[in-house]
């Protein structure tokens, strides 16, 4: 019958392990956060290159469509774009980019409605416009930015996850 004598190497490398498992939520938080830092540099991108239109622009219609959006939802999309903070759940570790706030869109002062607001949810409007609407036309930009840049984020994890692995097993 074969013997295996376990000796101090074994008890090191269960400690060194142990220690990782410790460290777990650390290690995915500075492996996860700089690759979702990566997708939202490329959403803000794609913000800039969204189309603008005039103050006093047409609005769409169900037979004409519009494919802008004003300088004021602009610039409340590129403000509001952010990355949420790290929530573990069922053994995933998860952190979302996407839009929270108000821009300073001022509605049509010839509306005299009691809900109309002098600002819009910034995340209304990356769905009007990601999604389209009755009188705005699909014009996706955060889904094409997280495909372009899935391969980069996802090396980027794995490089950060290995440097930090490296670390913690001296």
């Amino acid at each position: 019958m074969a013997k295996w004598i376990v000796g101090d190497g074994c008890d090191k490398y269960v400690a060194q392990l142990e220690k990782l498992n410790a460290d777990a939520a650390q290690i995915i938080g500075e492996a996860i956060y700089p690759a979702a830092g990566i997708v939202t540099d490329q959403i803000k991108a794609n913000i800039q290159n969204l189309k603008v239109s005039g103050r006093n622009s047409r609005r769409g219609t169900q037979a004409d469509p519009i494919d802008t959006i004003t300088s004021a939802q602009k610039q409340g999309l590129i403000d509001g774009l952010g990355i949420s903070k790290m929530k573990e759940s069922d053994g995933f570790v998860n952190v979302k980019v996407g839009e929270d706030g108000y821009n300073s869109q001022i509605s049509d002062k010839n509306v005299k409605a009691a809900w109309t607001s002098k600002r819009q949810a910034n995340a209304m409007i990356a769905r009007a416009v990601e999604s389209g609407t009755s009188f705005r036309k699909k014009t996706p930009f955060i889904e094409p930015a997280v495909r372009k840049t899935r391969k980069e984020a996802e090396q980027a994890m794995e490089e950060e996850l290995d440097k930090q692995i490296a670390e913690r097993m001296k």
